[in-house]
């Protein structure tokens, strides 16, 4: 239908409104929430499930204003679905990715994104009407509806999708949050990536040193999302996995096997394969930008910390690191 519509030479967008007002697809699939400090593979994993067609991505950019916070049982107190959009959506124009052809190289084109912010309004107003009562799942259901509704070249609207995925910055965790997150999704799941904290003092060294001037802040950064998701798996075990950053920089496939088991979900090569609505782009690797390889790997190995600032991340971190390690999935 919104195709047909497009091809009109005469369409308006108010057209296009109608259209996609009709023929509304609410998406009440569970969530599957990623979770990473920065240059931990977070936003990489994100890119790995755009591709599966279980799964439906939420690209990181409309991530701004579905923070774990937004799952708090007070999120919906005295508000009206206006002022609930107003909290949880974040309106995008258009983002531009860098596709590589089949040899790996970088084609110079973009992937348009191609997505109505009025739209997205009047979607998320509509979804939520339809509801007798304003619970926060529906809140939540209602913004994923808006925007994959509001997204008009989006590659795989149906419904036969087992999850939404979607990346929450691994700084807002936290324990009370992510037990509301829990509480409100009974059938979500949680991935939690961890860096060693050796390596994770490299990279923001390298790449965060206005964030963390000083070692002992990014460790204590570190420490604080990683004693929170051991606090998250012991009290949702069966709903949660912690997978070390460097088994998915290396082993990839093992890894994505597993977690294809973990959520039920058919195993496809296609995630093996970083990709923004099913078009191929630049991995965090090649983009130098974050996950497996941040900056290039030999610019890791060419940056050496002191035998210093190595004494203290072991004072500050090696008990709570060598915790985590016990309960990272053995790939």
């Amino acid at each position: 239908m919104i195709r047909r519509v497009c091809q009109d030479k005469e369409a308006q967008i108010k057209d296009l409104s109608y259209a996609c007002l009709k023929h509304l697809e609410p998406v009440t699939a569970p969530l599957v929430l990623i979770s990473s400090l920065p240059f931990s593979g977070g936003h990489y994993l994100n890119q790995l499930f755009d591709g599966h067609p279980q799964i439906m991505a939420l690209p990181d950019d409309m991530m701004i204003g579905l923070s774990l916070k937004s799952f708090h049982p007070t999120f919906n107190q005295n508000k009206t679905p206006q002022q609930l959009l107003e909290s949880i959506s974040h309106e995008a124009y258009s983002l531009k990715s860098a596709p590589f052809d089949e040899q790996g190289k970088k084609v110079h084109c973009t992937s348009p994104f191609v997505y109505l912010p009025h739209l997205q309004r009047l979607l998320f107003i509509k979804a939520l009407d339809a509801k007798e009562a304003i619970k926060i799942r529906y809140i939540i259901e209602a913004h994923l509806t808006s925007i994959f509704g509001a997204w008009l070249n989006y590659q795989k609207p149906g419904p036969d999708q087992k999850y939404v995925a979607a990346f929450v910055p691994g700084e807002g965790a936290d324990e009370l949050n992510i037990s509301h997150y829990f509480d409100i999704y009974p059938d979500g799941k949680m991935i939690f990536l961890i860096m060693s904290p050796e390596h994770w003092v490299t990279q923001t060294l390298m790449n965060e040193t206005e964030r963390y001037k000083e070692i002992t802040d990014s460790l204590d950064c570190w420490e604080k999302y990683v004693r929170a998701v051991l606090t998250t798996q012991r009290k949702h075990q069966n709903r949660v996995r912690i997978i070390d950053w460097k088994d998915l920089a290396t082993n990839a496939e093992a890894v994505m096997r597993y977690l294809s088991g973990f959520l039920g979900i058919d195993y496809h090569d296609i995630l093996l394969k970083p990709t923004f609505n099913l078009s191929p782009v630049a991995s965090c690797r090649e983009a130098g930008t974050e996950g497996p390889g941040t900056s290039g790997d030999e610019n890791l190995a060419s940056f050496s910390i002191s035998e210093d600032q190595r004494r203290v991340i072991a004072e500050m971190t090696n008990e709570v690191y060598q915790e985590v390690l016990h309960q990272v999935t053995v790939i």
